[in-house]
C-alpha cells in the first residue's frame, strides 16, 4: 500500500529526532553513542560511541547548531551535554552527584531545561545556558517535577508534577508562579509538548 511504499529504512537505532530543517535525524544507534543521518539514508555520521558513556534523549536546538543529550558517567549518573551536529568535542553543561533527565531547549535556543533528582528522591526543574554556566532552579515545592517543555515565547515551562499518586500538568513562568492546567484526572503523565503556536498541548497519560 501507499504507506508501506513511503517507508524508508535508515538503519538500526532508537530515539530519532528531526533537525529543524527536517533533512537530518539525530538518533542513538543500536550499539550506543550518538549519530546523525540524512532522511534519504546518506551522510551517516557517528558523533559519539558508547565507549565514552551511554547516551539518550538527543534534542536539537532551534537553530540546528547544537544537539543536547543526556550522557552517563562512569558512576552511572546522567548529565546534560551538547555537541555540534558536524562533530567536534562534546560540551558538558552540568555536573554533580545527582542524576538528571529530560533535556528541553527553549525556542530561542538560549536555555536548556532539565530535571534533577534530589536526595529525597523528588525531581526538580532547572535551566542552564546553552554554553554552560550557573544553573537556575525553577521549581521549589515538595513535589516531583519532570518532563519540561518550553512555551514558544520562552517565558514559561509546561511540565509534569507528581504529588503522591496524583499527576498533573503545570505551566510555570521562569520568573516564578505557576498554574495547574485543567485536564481530566491522570494516573500518570509524561512527555508534554507545547505546539509551535502555543495554543495546544500534547502529552502521554493513562486515565
Amino acid at each position: 500500500d501507499q504507506e508501506r511504499a513511503n517507508r524508508r529504512k535508515l538503519g538500526g537505532g532508537s530515539q530519532p529526532t528531526f533537525a529543524p530543517d527536517g533533512r537530518t535525524l539525530a538518533f542513538v544507534p543500536n550499539d550506543g553513542g550518538l549519530a546523525t543521518i540524512s532522511v534519504d539514508g546518506g551522510n551517516r555520521r557517528i558523533l559519539l560511541t558508547d565507549e565514552t558513556g551511554s547516551v539518550n534523549r538527543p534534542r536539537w536546538s532551534s537553530d540546528g547548531k547544537r544537539i543536547a543529550f543526556m550522557r552517563q558517567d562512569r558512576r552511572g549518573r546522567w548529565h546534560v551535554w551538547t555537541i555540534r551536529p558536524d562533530g567536534g568535542a562534546p560540551r558538558q553543561l552540568t555536573t554533580g552527584a545527582r542524576p538528571e533527565a529530560d533535556p528541553a531547549w527553549s525556542a530561542d535556543g538560549k536555555l536548556i531545561a532539565f530535571a534533577r533528582q534530589a536526595q529525597n528522591g523528588l525531581w526538580h526543574l532547572f535551566v542552564v545556558p546553552r554554553g554552560g554556566g550557573p544553573l537556575r532552579r525553577i521549581t521549589e515545592l515538595g513535589t516531583s517535577d519532570s518532563h519540561p517543555s518550553f512555551t514558544p515565547d520562552g517565558k514559561s515551562i509546561v511540565f509534569v508534577r507528581q504529588q503522591g499518586s496524583r499527576f498533573s500538568l503545570v505551566q510555570q513562568s521562569l520568573a516564578g508562579g505557576g498554574r495547574e492546567l485543567r485536564t481530566a484526572p491522570l494516573r500518570d503523565a509524561a512527555e508534554p509538548a507545547v505546539s509551535p503556536t502555543g495554543d495546544q498541548l500534547a502529552f502521554v497519560a493513562r486515565r
